[in-house]
């Protein structure tokens, strides 16, 4: 489950959590991440907030960038048209395309896993759609 997804389980499992594998749609932030972006974001993260991201501080980022995109000149009809015809490519974090439709509301239903490896979560696979 993407649920399980979270620095929290090998904050408080400890070692015995290696091994564990969850789904998820966005890498997890550390602060020395190969990837230049992630690590460049990662660290302007905490030198502002004073604390290491986290993959919720990735979602939160995330959803304020989709918002910002779809309310340039808000109103309640501008929002739905912009959000039934919205699509947003894959960022930093390795996100999946989202597309949106009246009748789509979930962007994407691809989900790709990662396993716990000394206490980091390390991407194991590419994207697979759950149909």
């Amino acid at each position: 489950s993407s649920a399980a997804y979270t620095d929290l389980i090998h904050k408080l499992g400890g070692k015995a959590m290696d091994g564990l594998y969850a789904t998820m749609t966005v890498q997890n932030p550390y602060t020395d991440e190969t990837s230049q972006p992630i690590r460049f974001w990662a660290n302007k993260y905490k030198t502002k907030f004073n604390e290491d991201p986290t993959v919720f501080s990735v979602y939160g980022y995330d959803l304020i960038d989709a918002f910002l995109q779809a309310a340039p000149n808000l109103s309640t009809d501008s929002f739905i048209k912009t959000m039934d015809t919205m699509k947003i490519p894959p960022d930093i974090f390795g996100s999946a395309e989202l597309t949106f439709s009246p009748t789509k509301r979930l962007g994407s239903n691809a989900t790709r896993l990662s396993q716990l490896q000394d206490a980091r979560w390390k991407v194991v696979s590419e994207y697979m759609s759950i149909k």
